[in-house]
C-alpha cells in the first residue's frame, strides 16, 4: 500500500498465491476492522495493493518486481517482519536498495528502500529479461536448494494423486495400436486438450495446487496445472516417465537461480529420451505437441522429481527453421523469379492458423504484406499460393525485386542483403534488447538461390542463440555470430551473364 508518507508496503490479504497490481482505491470505515491496517491510516487515504502473498504456503517465498510502478516513482519501500531467529535468504536485482534492520518487541523489521526508480529502457515485449528492480525472499535458508523446493511441492500435491491403476485402463485404451512412445504421448495429450476445457476456478489454494484427476475428469474443465497433472498421471499409468515442470510463461521475465523462491506462473510437462527433450503445454491449443511455444523458449523451468528436482532451460526445437529456395534471373537492375518460403516446426503454426480461419482474398493480402515485411520491402508479388502438410507450411510465388543488381567495374553483382533486405534483424548491435530473432522469433534461417551465378548461392544454416542472455559473454557471442551472418549477406556474388 502507498501511505501518506509515500512508503510502499506489501500486505498479506489472501490465502491464495497471487501477485497483482491494482489502481489506487480508498480505504473505507469498515477496513479498520481488519488488523492488517496499522495506526496512522485514515478513511479516505489512497492505497495501492502491489502484491498479495500466500499466507498458508510460506515455502513459496516472495518475488516482487517494480515493473508496474509509474515512471520516476519515488520512496519505494519493501518491508519484511519476522522473529529474530529467522534469517531468510534475500537478493535484490537491478537497483541499489538501502537496507535497514531494526529489532523491537521480539520482531525483526528489515526495510529495502529506493529513493527513486527510473523507468527501464527498452520495450519489454522484445526482451525476455525484465530490467526492473526486484526483491526475492526465500524461506529455505539455503542457496540453490531447488531439490527441497521440488520435494516440498510434490509432497504438497501428493494427496491429488490417483489410486494405483485408476487411470491404467483409460490410458491403455487411448494408446491402443501405438508402439512408439511419442505417438502414445501425443494421443494422451490430444485427449486432455479435446476433453478438458480451459477454466480457472480457484478453491483451497487452487492457484498453486491442481485438482485431483477424478475431479478434473468429472468436471471436464481445468487450468494449466490440471491439464499437465492429468497428462502426467495418464503417462505414469502406462509407465512413461513424464515429469511435471513449473515455469514462467511470457516475456519480460528473468529467472533468478540463486535462491529457491517461486517465480512461476505456469505448469507444463516434460518428457526426455535419447532423441531429445519434449515439452507439453496443455493450454497452447495451436502448438505442436512436444514443441515449446515462443513464449516459453529461453525460459528456466523447475523439472519436478522426488529427490532430484532441477532447473532446466527450454531450448528452441531444431525443427524450427525458415527456409527460402529461389530460382532467380537478373534484369537490368532488379531480379525476378520463383520463390518458395518454407516454415518448419513450430513456425508452421501461425500461417497455418491464418489459412484455416480467413478467406483467400484476405490471405493473399496478409501473405503479400508478410513478404514485404520479412523478405524484401519492395518485392512485387504475383501468383501467390500456399499449402501445408504435417510438419511445414509453404508459400510459393513469383517475385520481382527492384534495385537488387549493381554494376561494379563493368561487372554486375548482387548481395543477399539486396535480395532479402528485411530478413535479418534490424538492431544488429543488440543495444535495445536482449535477444535477436527473425520472424516471429526465428533464429534459424537457410537460403538457397539458383539462376544468378555460375553455382547456387547457399548460406547453409544460419543460427543465432536467441537469448535471453544472462551474461555479457553470451550476448557478445550472439552479437559476434550475427556480425558473421551480416558478412555473409554483404558478400558480393558475380552474375553469370557477365561472361
Amino acid at each position: 500500500m502507498i501511505r501518506r508518507s509515500k512508503e510502499v508496503e506489501s500486505i498479506s490479504k489472501s490465502d491464495l498465491y497471487k501477485g497483482s497490481t491494482s489502481g489506487a482505491s480508498q480505504i473505507s470505515e469498515s477496513s479498520f476492522l481488519l488488523p492488517v491496517f496499522e495506526k496512522g491510516i485514515e478513511p479516505g487515504d489512497l492505497i495501492e495493493v502491489i502484491y498479495q502473498h500466500e499466507v498458508q504456503l510460506p515455502q513459496l517465498g516472495f518475488y516482487i518486481d517494480f515493473s508496474s510502478c509509474p515512471e520516476n516513482s519515488q520512496n519505494l519501500t519493501f518491508q519484511i517482519n519476522s522473529t529474530p531467529e529467522i534469517n531468510p535468504l534475500v537478493i535484490t536485482r537491478n537497483a541499489e536498495f538501502t537496507v535497514t534492520d531494526e529489532h523491537q518487541d521480539g520482531i525483526r523489521t528489515t526495510k529495502y528502500h529506493l529513493d527513486r526508480m527510473s523507468k527501464p529502457k527498452g520495450d519489454p515485449f522484445f526482451s525476455k529479461i525484465n530490467p526492473s528492480p526486484a526483491i526475492l525472499v526465500s524461506p529455505f535458508f539455503k542457496k540453490d536448494d531447488w531439490k527441497s523446493f521440488g520435494d516440498w511441492y510434490l509432497n504438497l500435491i501428493a494427496s491429488k494423486n490417483p489410486q494405483k491403476d485408476e487411470l491404467k485402463g483409460l490410458a491403455e485404451s487411448l494408446t491402443t495400436g501405438l508402439s512408439d512412445t511419442l505417438s502414445r504421448l501425443n494421443a494422451l495429450f490430444n485427449y486432455c486438450q479435446r476433453e478438458i476445457r480451459y477454466e480457472q476456478v480457484y478453491l483451497r489454494q487452487g492457484e498453486f495446487i491442481p485438482n485431483s484427476v477424478s475431479d478434473i475428469l468429472k468436471r471436464k474443465y481445468g487450468d494449466c496445472k490440471d491439464y499437465s497433472f492429468l497428462f502426467y498421471q495418464l503417462a505414469q499409468a502406462i509407465d512413461i516417465p513424464v515429469k511435471l515442470a513449473l515455469v514462467y510463461r511470457g516475456r519480460g521475465f528473468e529467472h533468478s537461480n540463486e535462491i529457491p523462491v517461486s517465480q512461476f506462473n505456469h505448469m507444463i510437462a516434460m518428457y526426455e529420451d535419447s532423441t531429445g527433450v519434449y515439452w507439453y503445454d496443455g493450454t497452447n491449443r495451436i502448438s505442436i505437441p512436444g514443441l515449446p511455444g515462443d513464449d516459453l523458449i529461453g525460459q528456466t523451468t523447475l523439472v519436478l522429481q522426488n529427490g532430484g528436482s532441477r532447473l532446466q532451460s527450454i531450448h528452441e526445437s531444431g525443427k524450427n527453421i525458415l527456409t527460402i529456395h529461389a530460382t532467380i534471373h537478373p534484369g537490368s537492375t532488379g531480379a525476378e523469379g520463383n520463390y518458395s518460403v518454407i516454415f518448419g516446426g513450430e513456425f508452421t503454426i501461425l500461417p497455418a492458423y491464418w489459412s484455416l480461419f480467413h478467406n483467400t482474398g484476405d490471405l493473399n493480402q496478409y501473405f503479400a504484406r508478410w513478404i514485404k515485411e520479412h523478405i524484401h520491402s519492395e518485392m512485387m508479388v504475383s501468383d501467390l499460393k500456399w499449402y501445408t502438410d504435417k510438419n511445414t507450411f509453404t508459400l510459393e510465388f513469383k517475385g520481382k525485386t527492384p534495385n537488387a543488381i549493381r554494376t561494379l567495374a563493368n561487372e554486375r553483382v548482387t548481395t543477399l542483403s539486396r535480395l532479402f533486405n528485411r530478413l535479418l534483424p534490424s538492431d544488429t548491435d543488440g543495444s535495445t534488447r536482449n535477444n535477436f530473432f527473425f520472424y516471429p522469433s526465428y533464429n534459424r534461417v537457410e537460403v538457397e538461390i539458383s539462376g544468378l551465378s555460375e553455382s547456387p548461392i547457399k548460406t547453409g544454416l544460419l543460427e543465432i542463440d536467441p537469448g535471453p542472455w544472462i551474461s555479457n559473454n553470451q550476448k557478445e557471442q550472439a552479437t559476434k555470430k550475427l556480425q558473421e551472418i551480416n558478412s555473409i549477406f554483404s558478400s558480393l556474388h558475380y552474375l553469370k551473364d557477365n561472361k
